[in-house]
């Protein structure tokens, strides 16, 4: 998000209340697993991270993904990005 804001030319702000979302969603659930579970260490820590954001991400491509297609034909870029992470569904 912060490569695509910061570089598109449109800077709209929906894109930055998404930006903002996600990074609440991030820290809150990153947050409440280092609490709660007692995760500490850097490499657990970067860990637990890395999943929160992979979980954060998956869940915005697929809601863009199937708000493509509920709207209307699916743009094919967007059908090749969403191609690999697809696999398996």
């Amino acid at each position: 998000m912060d490569h695509l804001s910061k570089n598109s030319k449109l800077q709209r702000p929906e894109l930055r209340k998404i930006e903002q979302e996600v990074s609440d969603q991030i820290q809150e659930v990153f947050s409440y697993i280092r609490e709660n579970y007692q995760v500490s260490g850097e490499t657990p820590l970067i860990e637990v991270l890395e999943l929160t954001v992979a979980n954060a991400l998956g869940r915005l491509y697929g809601e863009v993904y199937a708000s493509r297609l509920a709207t209307g034909p699916m743009d094919a870029r967007l059908e090749a990005f969403m191609r690999p992470f697809m696999q398996g569904v």
